[in-house]
């Protein structure tokens, strides 16, 4: 009933509401400082260890120790708008940080709830001989993008507990 009313008032050209004055410019609305991500939730899988890092507002998991001693990583942070339309918009946006030369191709990509996942080779410049994995899942909580990402990747039992861990992320 209310907008009914409001239209009328527009067709008739009244107006209760103050005149602005042209010569000012309309205030700018200030952004709403974004949410913290520290209360995001996921599942971490069994033996990994989880830490929020407050001061760059963003979560760090550690692999248990691998057969060969070494340990993966996985963090999960605001993702950059420029980079969630795809996997190629977000490997294009990798590309920009990369040495020039380094190459990569995906391995694998999906469709997962709210986002996508990928899992590229990478060829570094400076050492094409010995590439390596590295897997990303972007997805959107809400009306943030966020990115869960490995940059090292072993084996294909590591990449499954990265994607476990980056799917069951929830507000």
């Amino acid at each position: 009933m209310r907008s009914v009313v409001l239209l009328a008032l527009v067709a008739c050209g009244k107006s209760d509401a103050p005149k602005r004055d042209e010569s000012k410019p309309a205030p700018k609305a200030e952004p709403a400082p974004p949410h913290k991500i520290d209360k995001l939730q996921v599942t971490v899988p069994d033996g990994w260890t989880a830490k929020y890092d407050a001061e760059w507002d963003k979560w760090l998991f550690e692999s248990p120790k691998l057969p060969d001693g070494r340990t993966t990583n996985a963090r999960i942070e605001r993702a950059p708008a420029s980079a969630v339309a795809s996997p190629d918009a977000y490997l294009a946006q990798l590309k920009k940080y990369w040495d020039e030369g380094t190459t990569a191709e995906f391995e694998k990509r999906e469709a997962v709830k709210d986002g996508f996942a990928m899992t590229l080779v990478v060829k570094a410049a400076v050492d094409p001989a010995h590439p390596k994995r590295e897997t990303y899942v972007l997805r959107e909580l809400g009306s943030v993008w966020y990115q869960c990402l490995s940059e090292w990747i072993p084996d294909d039992a590591i990449r499954d507990q990265v994607l476990a861990l980056c799917k069951s992320l929830k507000l």
